[in-house]
């Protein structure tokens, strides 16, 4: 049967010039190529469906052609011949570390509105150049635990000797191993790596390469069999101490008689040892404690893949998704909004929120699965066989990751971030989503308006201020009480711990044996501080005791705890342990007590001037980095309100005490008929779905800066269209979330975030959830109960306010 579809060219685009192709997975859901179904990818637009989607998609779209993409293992017979290494490659037979197993990827053209298979004959060019293309994944580059590397003086100024005939060589000089061999640039000496311990009692060298440095001073050195025809390789320069860039590799190898354009990759690359080092197998170890926990599967226990340092995004995402208001919206809502949304998958957030939520509570991707056991080498050297824990596949949200980290100069990257600035993000992201769906803005659930009393010492007057909030930002104490060495303790309880599993990794040091601190001590320097601020019945500027309360009790509650510590101009992380009571906590301290005897409130008399309106999303993230309000608050405003600015401005006037005295007050604008605001920016805020009133008022308030009053408006959704200045909370539209007791100040810790590592750019990200009345530990992929959970180690708290 021949297929008309075929010859018109409105089936197909012919040019994949800058697109991108997603054929890895569905684009609505997490069947991928490895399933029997395979992906559809549409010739038209090249979004990638399971064949339900994928009919779905051609139903709304009228693309009828699609390639079908499907990969399987298929199993080699192993002999001792096929085991020996005979080239340059890795997981190939011949090559090394090869099991048998190799992947087969098969294609066929498909028309849906025909159900046949077609020729692809007709158009082969572009069928040939889909097969042929990048996936979004790996175009999008999103590898794990990367540096920075940059070259050094010693690779830039390599000066070669006439060297030797490296085709001879399959050995260090200087022993007999032929593995982890390193490669002088300057003179082509091949030496071994440095002596490493690991945690199965192996050694990675004799230390020949650096020994062959020390007499001769060639500090710049590549590692055999990471090179790659692309220019890439391990490069590391004595010198320097450190892996290095070496920018004419291809020129320094062709001197010795290698051409870099036939090597292969056989051996790992530091970048990828240190990913072993670095991922949890080491940091984790220190909430494990040498426990074995018992690993969970089903819906709900779902565990989120790392696509290389996003351990942030998925304890964030896991802790939302387990709140029953999100999981209402976006699992249960969600499946029906991603069978009815016709926008183009990939770009819409609603849809790609919702594919995480229903892969994570399906429970079709908790499946518990055996593993096969490993052959490891122990401390006398002999391998052993090592029984492993059952494990899950986990949902891998790589397109969540892409379209959440679109245009943001950070979470684009594939850096570790932190994990609170991405809650932020996330919020900020909800909010503009949920308008644009005309939906009740979910984040209202943590929204609360955070009172400040500032009681001045000399006359007790008292003033109060009001900012709308999502997060209570605790403070450790510089006093902490001594460590309990846990670690210590456990190995001699258990008497046959093993020296070779000391954790060796100065990032889990550091986080081994942790001092503590008391919640309520936390409390009490959140809630008192000493400021400068004007008093109207003293005259002048003054001492304010500033207390901070609660005005409304919001259904969740985020404690963010200030971790940042800086020493010396070195920003370093205060690892304590926080003790709370209990799970349950009563947070009447932070009740607004009824004025004293002898207080008295103080007028503002503003002679025509107000303070200055800040986004409190933005002053929250430079208050938990450590820094004054008033220092905070002059930075954003001497930067446009620019987060990233403000910090750097800071960092560069750091030891300035003038920024922590009282911001001069502004004159007022006078409302939106009042101070003349830019047309343009009102168009602008306008075409986004706000009104007049709206975009006018929100521009005075933020000295005509569209983007401050884009956020202003997403913060304060009391302003409804129909605002006026002398509104009092007119036009808030009619909220379908539940309303919380505004008189239960009574709690339940339900999650909690924690870092792992020495400074907030490296390290690792864990969460404990609390399903079913019991603590849940995820680490990425592996999800396991745990009944003595480190839960005082979170720099993130969500809390929920229990029923009377």
């Amino acid at each position: 049967m021949s297929c008309p579809h075929i010859s018109n060219a409105n089936n197909y685009t012919a040019s994949l010039q800058g697109r991108m192709i997603f054929k890895d997975e569905c684009t609505k859901c997490y069947v991928n190529q490895d399933d029997e179904e395979g992906v559809n990818v549409c010739l038209v637009c090249f979004n990638g469906g399971c064949e339900a989607h994928s009919r779905d998609h051609f139903l709304k779209k009228n693309h009828p052609l699609v390639l079908k993409f499907n990969r399987k293992v298929v199993q080699k017979e192993v002999t001792e011949e096929s085991k020996k290494i005979t080239k340059l490659a890795i997981g190939k037979e011949g090559g090394a570390d090869y099991t048998g197993e190799e992947y087969v990827t098969t294609t066929k053209l498909l028309c849906l509105a025909c159900n046949i298979e077609v020729d692809p004959t007709p158009i082969s060019g572009p069928v040939e150049s889909l097969k042929k293309a990048e996936s979004a994944s790996l175009k999008a580059n999103i590898t794990a635990w990367e540096q920075d590397i940059k070259p050094c003086v010693h690779t830039q100024t390599i000066v070669q000797d006439k060297g030797v005939d490296l085709k001879t060589m399959a050995n260090c000089s200087s022993c007999e191993l032929s593995t982890n061999l390193w490669l002088c640039l300057v003179c082509g000496a091949l030496g071994c790596g440095r002596k490493q311990q690991t945690n199965n009692g192996n050694t990675g060298g004799n230390g020949h390469a650096m020994e062959h440095y020390k007499a001769t001073g060639h500090g710049a050195v590549v590692k055999m069999g990471t090179i790659t025809p692309n220019g890439n390789a391990s490069v590391f320069c004595y010198g320097c101490d450190d892996d290095v860039v070496d920018e004419k590799l291809a020129e320094h190898l062709k001197f010795f008689g290698l051409d870099i354009n036939v090597m292969e990759k056989t051996e790992k690359t530091m970048t990828e040892l240190n990913l072993l080092a670095n991922l949890n197998l080491t940091l984790s170890s220190v909430l494990e404690r040498g426990r074995k926990l018992p690993p969970v599967f089903g819906a709900g226990l779902t565990g989120m893949q790392n696509l290389g340092n996003t351990c942030y995004m998925n304890s964030v995402l896991q802790s939302l998704l387990s709140l029953d208001e999100f999981r209402n919206r976006y699992a249960k809502e969600g499946q029906e909004h991603l069978e009815k949304c016709d926008r183009y998958t990939p770009d819409c957030f609603q849809c790609q929120l919702s594919k995480v939520a229903v892969g994570l509570w399906s429970g079709k991707y908790s499946v518990k699965k055996e593993a096969k056991p490993e052959m490891i080498e122990g401390p006398d050297g002999k391998m052993y066989e090592k029984e492993m824990d059952p494990y899950q596949d986990g949902i891998r949200p790589f397109m969540f990751k892409l379209l959440a980290g679109k245009g943001h100069p950070e979470f684009s990257t594939d850096k570790q971030q932190d994990a609170g600035e991405y809650l932020r993000h996330i919020f900020s992201l909800l909010q503009k989503s949920e308008k644009q769906e005309k939906l009740e803005d979910i984040t209202n659930l943590f929204k609360f308006k955070l009172i400040s009393k500032l009681s001045c010492l000399t006359c007790g007057g008292y003033k109060l201020r009001s900012n709308e909030s999502y997060e209570i930002p605790l403070p450790l104490p510089k006093e902490k009480k001594a460590p309990i060495h846990k670690s210590e303790a456990e190995g001699k309880e258990e008497g046959t711990k093993d020296p070779s599993q000391k954790v060796i990794n100065k990032e889990a040091e550091a986080e081994e044996n942790v001092p503590s601190v008391e919640y309520k001590t936390m409390v009490s320097l959140f809630k008192d501080e000493i400021i400068s601020a004007n008093c109207s019945k003293c005259g002048g500027t003054k001492e304010f005791k500033k207390c901070h309360y609660i005005k409304n009790w919001p259904k969740y509650l985020i404690f963010g705890i200030n971790r940042i510590v800086f020493d010396n101009w070195v920003i370093t992380k205060d690892p304590a342990e926080i003790k709370f009571p209990s799970d349950i906590l009563n947070l009447s301290d932070f009740l607004l007590p009824p004025p004293q005897e002898g207080e008295h409130e103080l007028k503002d008399e503003d002679g025509g001037e107000e303070e200055h309106q800040f986004v409190q999303a933005d002053l929250d993230t430079l208050l938990m980095m450590g820094f004054g309000e008033n220092r905070a608050k002059r930075a954003l405003l001497n930067n446009q309100g620019n987060v990233e600015m403000a910090t750097n401005w800071l960092f560069e006037r750091i030891e300035d005490p003038s920024l922590d005295e009282p911001l001069p007050k502004k004159k007022k604008a006078g409302g939106a008929g009042g101070k003349q605001v830019s047309e343009e920016a009102v168009m602008m805020i306008t075409g986004m779905g706000f009104s007049d009133n709206q975009a006018k008022y929100a521009l005075s308030k933020t000295d005509n800066n569209a983007e401050r009053a884009i956020d202003f408006l997403f913060n304060h959704p009391e302003i409804g269209p129909d605002f006026k200045e002398d509104d009092e909370g007119a036009g808030a539209e009619k909220s379908d979330v539940e309303v919380p007791d505004p008189k239960n100040p009574t709690y339940e810790l339900t999650s909690s975030i924690i870092h792992l590592g020495r400074s907030y750019q490296s390290g690792h990200y864990v969460a404990y959830i609390k399903k079913g009345g019991e603590w849940v530990y995820f680490n990425d992929s592996k999800v396991a109960k745990d009944d003595d959970p480190a839960i005082g180690r979170g720099m993130l708290f969500i809390l929920k306010q229990l029923d009377k």
